[in-house]
């Protein structure tokens, strides 16, 4: 499984978009570059997610995926602006 993220850099809302349906709910975790989680949401069953990083300071973050069913797990960096 892979993921793209956009826009990027993110001002208001980034977007994951999988490139197949999830087949159960996935955690979605933004962590800042000291290892604080900024972000952690679950993510239904689909193909994309939405985060909300309006409020998050300039910078660059790790967004990690993981769908424990599967097995799958995306790490990437992103930069919010």
């Amino acid at each position: 499984m892979s993921a793209k993220m956009f826009p990027i850099p993110a001002s208001a809302t980034l977007n994951v978009k999988f490139d197949r349906q999830l087949s159960s709910n996935a955690s979605v975790r933004l962590y800042d570059l000291t290892g604080n989680v900024v972000i952690s949401k679950e993510v239904p069953k689909g193909d994309s997610a939405n985060l909300n990083v309006r409020n998050i300071p300039s910078g660059i973050y790790i967004i990690t995926i993981d769908e424990p069913k599967s097995g799958m797990a995306i790490k990437k960096k992103v930069v919010i602006n």
